[in-house]
């Protein structure tokens, strides 16, 4: 090796240690600034639920899920399910029981915060619930941002983005209350529904 491809290869090397150190320095100011700021993992993120009686002036459109989307979905419960059965001994019922199962889940640490399919699995999971307690519907919701997955009320075009809501949380080093979001989310969307859920929210 010459001594300028030698130089090259150090200078390469320093340049990747520096990368690397800042974005381990970017995590930490992130969590960091949740932190000093009193964000918690309750509090609401942005994308969390559509604003759109708000913002009448933005395109969007909503529509029934496609065969793939369905299929996707119900490939990322069976993926939670297979990690409760191994981790946990339980399963996934589709019902409030699940809540604690993904609360085990996260505080386990079970998957990688660079998991980032994984994780939005426990938002399907997590939607399911939602979709089941509070008489929703999945959906496509498409606007200038792109095509997500929603749970929406039938009674006004009003979405909960649940597939992200554990998902971003994690991903900047939270540890979320499952039962508080899917409380929180209850609040937001109650207004919206065409008939009362069954779903009691405790104080």
């Amino acid at each position: 090796m010459s001594d300028a491809d030698y130089n090259k290869l150090i200078l390469h090397a320093t340049h990747l240690r520096l990368i690397i150190m800042f974005n381990d320095v970017f995590r930490c100011f992130t969590v960091f600034s949740l932190v000093v700021l009193g964000f918690n993992s309750t509090d609401i993120f942005a994308g969390d639920y559509s604003k759109s009686h708000e913002n009448e002036s933005s395109a969007y459109a909503i529509t029934p899920l496609k065969w793939t989307d369905k299929r996707q979905m119900q490939q990322q419960v069976n993926t939670i399910d297979t990690l409760a059965r191994s981790q946990l001994g339980s399963q996934i019922h589709n019902n409030k029981h699940d809540l604690d199962i993904l609360q085990h889940l996260i505080y386990k640490g079970s998957i990688a915060k660079t998991d980032s399919l994984t994780l939005q699995a426990l938002g399907v999971v997590l939607g399911n619930v939602m979709a089941s307690e509070f008489d929703l519907e999945w959906k496509i919701y498409e606007d200038s941002k792109g095509r997500s997955r929603a749970l929406c009320s039938a009674m006004a075009d009003e979405c909960l983005f649940p597939i992200t809501m554990l998902s971003r949380r994690i991903e900047v080093g939270l540890l979320p209350n499952v039962k508080e979001i899917y409380t929180q989310s209850y609040k937001i969307i109650q207004p919206y529904l065409e008939k009362q859920s069954p779903y009691t929210v405790n104080p």
